[in-house]
């Protein structure tokens, strides 16, 4: 258990609103609440504690991500952001030294293999020709606007920052490598898509960007051949548990910074339960019913 209460944040956090022209790191330092923060809180408090006092590095896929986010909706930052690094073969002593020299001159900026752009200038050709994603980002109202806002029943100010904003409909791209139906709705319970949705729609709506009927949007690219797109809205039930848990997730967050208390998971002794499929599998196989 932690009793050391996480710093959130520095003294660069503006008022309330939706901020545009916000630099990505400068808006990480913003002293409010994310959904990656809810997600942290939802393991456990510990967990998020444990990511404020000791910052995770960013991944190939983070950076992969962050470059087709660039090209995708802000082409015109792409070359000030984003440095690709030169074909080099890292096993030898040439292709070490050519690696080290190109990213000390980009330092600051994401640095990605110059087959990961190949692949983004797929992608982006993909969502620029297709006839809703296309309109989606090219007639978007903003793109990558920064918005925080206080939420009422905790008291804690939140932030997000939405990939689309148009009149009343709230969009988020997504690069994947299986964009179909059923895997996107598997990464969606897996990595809490749809507290993500509940989160930026409710923002939205709080600051009065989006009408309290505005939708949710997820604009899915994939990663590989034939990088098909898929939209998807959000049903309004799934947007209902996505509020529903991270409302509970916001409370528990309150109540460890009130408290000073960052506790990891229960010290009690719990039951373990395969999981349904798997109960199933076997019960089928062995006849168990």
């Amino acid at each position: 258990m932690h009793k050391s209460s996480p710093k959130l944040g520095d003294m660069n956090t503006p008022a309330n609103g939706l901020h545009q022209n916000v630099h990505f790191p400068s808006y990480l330092s913003w002293s409010a609440v994310s959904k990656h923060d809810l997600d942290l809180v939802a393991k456990s408090p510990a967990h998020y504690a444990s990511a404020q006092r000791e910052p995770s590095e960013s991944t190939p896929a983070m950076r992969f991500g962050t470059a087709a986010h660039t090209a995708i909706l802000e082409p015109s930052k792409m070359y000030e952001e984003i440095a690709v690094l030169p074909p080099c073969d890292r096993r030898t002593k040439a292709g070490k030294e050519l690696a080290r020299t190109f990213e000390g001159e980009s330092a600051g900026m994401t640095i990605i293999s110059s087959e990961e752009m190949y692949h983004i200038d797929q992608m982006t050709t993909s969502v620029a020709t297709h006839k809703i994603a296309g309109p989606l980002v090219k007639d978007a109202k903003h793109i990558e606007a920064s918005g925080i806002w206080e939420h009422s029943a905790s008291g804690q100010r939140m932030r997000c920052r939405p990939d689309i904003i148009h009149d009343d409909l709230v969009v988020d791209l997504k690069t994947a490598m299986d964009a179909s139906r059923w895997a996107f709705s598997s990464s969606m319970h897996k990595y809490r898509y749809h507290v993500q949705a509940a989160i930026y729609l409710d923002g939205m709506i709080e600051l009065g960007v989006v009408g309290p009927d505005a939708q949710f949007i997820f604009l899915v690219v994939e990663k590989r051949p034939p990088y098909s797109v898929a939209i998807y809205a959000v049903q309004k039930e799934d947007l209902d548990r996505g509020r529903l848990q991270y409302e509970r997730d916001l409370m528990l967050y309150s109540q460890c910074k009130n408290e000073n208390r960052w506790p990891g998971y229960s010290e009690a002794i719990g039951y373990i339960d395969l999981p349904i499929y798997s109960r199933r599998e076997i019960d089928a196989l062995t006849g168990n019913h």
